[in-house]
């Protein structure tokens, strides 16, 4: 068993079309989090994407 990781964990991919859109999002990821915390949009891509949060363990140290 590997117990590398919590409780909860939760993984995401990409498909090969989506690289040009995922390449533009990363040069343009600093200034992004200029107007949207990376909590405040994990937050939403988890809630869009039908997953659950748990507040014990969301972006915990």
């Amino acid at each position: 068993m590997f117990s590398g990781w919590g409780e909860g964990y939760a993984a995401f991919t990409y498909s090969k079309e989506q690289i040009p859109v995922v390449k533009q999002y990363i040069i343009n990821q600093k200034e992004h989090h200029h107007k949207t915390t990376f909590a405040e949009e994990y937050r939403q891509f988890i809630l869009d994407n039908g997953g659950e949060i748990n507040e014990a363990y969301f972006l915990k140290d």
